[in-house]
C-alpha cells in the first residue's frame, strides 16, 4: 500500500497533462523565435534603407551634377553638314533632329541636285546628331566619330573595298553631349555645348576620359559657358563661347580673347557662333552682335567687321583654304567671301537670291571640288557652285 496516495495522482494528472505543457512550450519557443527573426529582419531592414539613403546622399551630393541645358529640338531640321573625298566621288554628311545620320554622294566633277545620290543608310537611327569629325589630316577618312544629343559618341569605319561605312562602336558620354569635336592623332577632343560647367574633355585610344582640367581651360570661364566651337591652329585650340573667344595652348592657361572694342562688361555681347581658320592662318570669328571678325593670332590684331554680310548674327562660316574662298552664313542670307596669300584682302559680296534672301542659314558645307551644300532654314538643302558665285558678285 502506498503511503501517499495525493503523489500516485499528482504523477499520473502530469504524466497526462506532459504533451499539453510540451505543446505549449514549443508553440512558446516558437512564437520567441519568431519575434527574434521579424526582429532580426526589422533591423536588416533598416540597414538596407540606410545603405540605400546612403547611397542617394552620396550620389546627390557626393558627385557633381552634369548641369546639362535643354536642347532645342525641330525634327528634321538638318543640324550638321560636312564633307570629304571619297574616290572620285564626294560623300556628304547629313544630320537632322531625331533623324540620325544620313550620307549622300555625288561625282567630284559634276556634282548637282540631280547627280546626288543616297546610299539608304541612316546610321544612330531617331536620334539627334549634334557633331561629326574625322582627321582632317587625311582628306579620305577611314573613320568618323558621332557625338549625338542622347551623350552617345559612335565611331563609324569605311569597309574595305566597300563605298559603304559601318557603325563599329558606341560609347556613352560622361558629360553633357558634345556639340564639337577635333580629331587629334592620339585622342579626340569634345566640347560641350548645353552645359553651365565647362565641358572641354578628351577621349584617348584606351578609351579613357579625361576632363577640362587636362586641357588647361581657365577657372574664369567654368560658370557660363555654354557652346564651344574648336578648331586647331599647330599646338593651339581655339574655343568659342558664348562668353568668347578662348585661346589654349600646350602647357599654357587658357586666356581670353576679345576685340577693344567689345564691352567685356557684358558677358553675352561677344558670343562665338562659328569658328575657321584660313591658309594665312587668320581665325574667322562668327559672333550673335558683332558681325563676322578677323583676328590675327600672330599680331593679335582685329580686324573690324567684314562689310558685304546681310546681317550682324552670323550663324555658319565654311572655307576653302586652297581656293581662299568662304561661304558665311547669316540668320538673313548668305555671302560670298575671298583673300588673297600675297596681301591682307578680304572681300565679301551678299549673294542676292531669293533662296537665301532674309532666310536663316542653318549650316554650310564647301566641298574640296568647291561645290558647296546650304542648310536653308534648316529644311531645305541647295546644291551650289561656289566658283559661280564668285564670277559673278566677286570677279572685280
Amino acid at each position: 500500500m502506498l503511503k501517499n496516495p495525493n503523489l500516485v495522482a499528482n504523477v499520473v494528472t502530469e504524466c497526462k497533462n506532459f504533451p499539453i505543457r510540451f505543446q505549449y512550450l514549443v508553440r512558446d519557443k516558437i512564437q520567441i523565435l519568431r519575434k527574434y527573426i521579424q526582429y532580426v529582419l526589422f533591423l536588416s531592414g533598416l540597414g538596407t534603407v540606410s545603405i540605400v539613403l546612403f547611397g542617394v546622399i552620396f550620389v546627390y551630393f557626393g558627385s557633381k551634377p552634369l548641369n546639362c541645358l535643354d536642347l532645342e529640338i525641330q525634327p528634321g531640321r538638318v543640324r550638321v553638314l560636312t564633307s570629304h573625298l571619297e574616290g572620285n566621288r564626294i560623300r556628304w554628311w547629313v544630320a537632322e533632329d531625331k533623324q540620325g545620320l544620313r550620307t549622300f554622294t555625288c561625282p567630284v566633277e559634276n556634282c548637282n541636285d540631280k547627280t546626288l545620290v543616297s546610299d539608304g543608310t541612316t546610321y544612330l537611327n531617331s536620334e539627334t546628331v549634334l557633331a561629326v569629325a574625322w582627321n582632317q589630316a587625311f582628306n579620305q577618312p577611314e573613320e568618323i566619330w558621332v557625338s549625338t544629343s542622347e551623350r552617345t559618341l559612335g565611331k563609324l569605319k569605311k569597309q574595305r573595298n566597300q563605298n559603304s561605312w559601318k557603325q563599329t562602336s558606341r560609347f556613352k558620354q560622361p558629360y553633357c553631349a558634345a556639340s564639337t569635336m577635333l580629331v587629334q592623332p592620339n585622342k579626340l577632343n569634345l566640347g560641350a555645348a548645353h552645359s553651365t560647367q565647362p565641358r572641354l574633355y578628351s577621349f584617348d585610344k584606351k578609351q579613357k576620359w579625361s576632363d577640362s582640367q587636362l586641357l588647361d581651360i581657365p577657372e574664369n570661364i567654368n560658370l557660363r559657358v555654354t557652346d564651344m566651337i574648336i578648331k586647331e591652329n599647330t599646338q593651339t585650340k581655339w574655343v568659342g563661347t558664348k562668353e568668347g573667344l578662348y585661346r589654349v595652348g600646350s602647357g599654357k592657361a587658357g586666356s581670353s580673347i576679345h576685340p577693344p572694342w567689345v564691352d567685356i562688361q557684358d558677358p553675352f555681347s561677344f558670343q562665338i557662333q562659328a569658328l575657321a581658320i584660313d591658309s594665312k592662318k587668320n581665325i574667322w570669328v562668327g559672333t550673335k552682335k558683332q558681325g563676322l571678325l578677323l583676328f590675327n593670332p600672330i599680331t593679335n590684331n582685329w580686324n573690324p567687321p567684314l562689310p558685304g554680310i546681310p546681317s550682324q548674327e552670323i550663324t555658319a562660316i565654311s572655307l576653302s583654304k586652297s581656293n581662299q574662298i568662304a561661304l558665311i552664313g547669316t540668320n538673313n542670307g548668305l555671302s560670298v567671301c575671298k583673300w588673297k596669300e600675297s596681301n591682307e584682302t578680304y572681300r565679301c559680296s551678299h549673294i542676292d537670291d531669293e533662296k537665301f534672301n532674309n532666310k536663316k542659314i542653318e549650316a554650310i558645307d564647301l566641298a574640296p571640288n568647291m561645290t558647296a551644300a546650304v542648310s536653308v532654314e534648316g529644311k531645305e538643302l541647295e546644291i551650289i557652285n561656289s566658283q559661280v558665285l564668285l564670277d559673278k558678285y566677286l570677279k572685280k
